[in-house]
């Protein structure tokens, strides 16, 4: 907090202290749900960014058996090189 802050501050609590408690807890409580609101959507995007790394491999309607096998069909021997099977 710097300076400013703390003069916006000071200016909020004298303006606030001459209200009735009910006014006072009125606004606490809409602070703090404003607070938790924004906590909460801060909260559920990070959890969107977070899953959302883990979307590359997506399941197109193939077996796991299909997969493995295209994997398989895929790979290809060069001259110099011996693939190893992945069963060994």
């Amino acid at each position: 907090m710097d300076a400013k802050d703390l003069k916006n501050t000071d200016d909020y609590i004298r303006i606030l202290k001459d209200f009735d408690d009910h006014e006072k807890l009125r606004i606490i409580s809409a602070l703090t749900d404003s607070m938790l609101e924004s906590h909460k959507e801060k909260k559920e995007e990070s959890m969107e960014e977070f899953w959302s790394k883990f979307s590359a491999w997506e399941n197109d309607g193939e077996t796991a058996e299909e997969t493995i096998a295209k994997i398989r069909n895929a790979r290809c021997s060069g001259i110099t090189r011996h693939i190893e099977s992945f069963d060994d």
